[in-house]
């Protein structure tokens, strides 16, 4: 593992893709299929182990190109359970923008783990990447991710009416969160 690639909060640990996870990543989009599946229109493209192995090659070159993503597997620091991903999406880096996206293993939520993971990696785009804008794009019916949004210090921008449908085929809003760079 990249060490200096490690972001490490006060519960968690922000981990670099890496082929050693592939089980981790598979169960957790396994049990937790229905919850994703709300909201995430890539879930019920990943039928197979060898699916989950194929995104998570691309994830792991996205990485150490520095290109489209920048990916990490959220960890507990006292059990070492994997809880979810973030990704840090390089929208352009010419400004530089950033959108994070993020998901969460279903035995996981209300513990306040993702808004520790978007706290962290919000910092980092930052503070370490010099990013001049943040955005968290999420569905208005999908209320856990606004809270996470609204907890990490994102404002509202937008709001895009009949912009998204949602996997189910149900017409939703957008809503648009972020958080500005000097």
């Amino acid at each position: 593992m990249l060490q200096q690639e490690v972001l490490i909060g006060e519960r968690i640990e922000l981990r670099p893709p890496e082929e050693q996870w592939l089980d981790d990543l598979w169960a957790a989009v396994e049990s937790s299929r229905a919850e994703l599946g709300q909201f995430l229109d890539w879930v019920p493209l990943i039928t197979s182990r060898s699916a989950v192995a194929d995104n998570l090659a691309i994830a792991i070159d996205n990485f150490v190109q520095d290109k489209n993503e920048r990916r990490y597997f959220i960890y507990c620091q006292n059990t070492q359970q994997f809880l979810g991903l973030i990704g840090l999406h390089i929208r352009d880096p010419s400004v530089p923008f950033y959108e994070i996206g993020y998901w969460l293993i279903t035995s996981a939520y209300g513990r306040g783990f993702m808004t520790e993971a978007v706290n962290l990696l919000s910092d980092y785009a930052l503070q370490h990447r010099q990013a001049k804008r943040v955005e968290i794009r999420t569905a208005a019916s999908n209320a856990s991710s606004i809270r996470v949004a609204e907890r990490c210090g994102y404002e509202q921008e937008a709001l895009l009416k009949n912009h998204r449908r949602l996997p189910n085929g149900q017409l939703d809003h957008t809503v648009i969160f972020c958080r500005y760079g000097e």
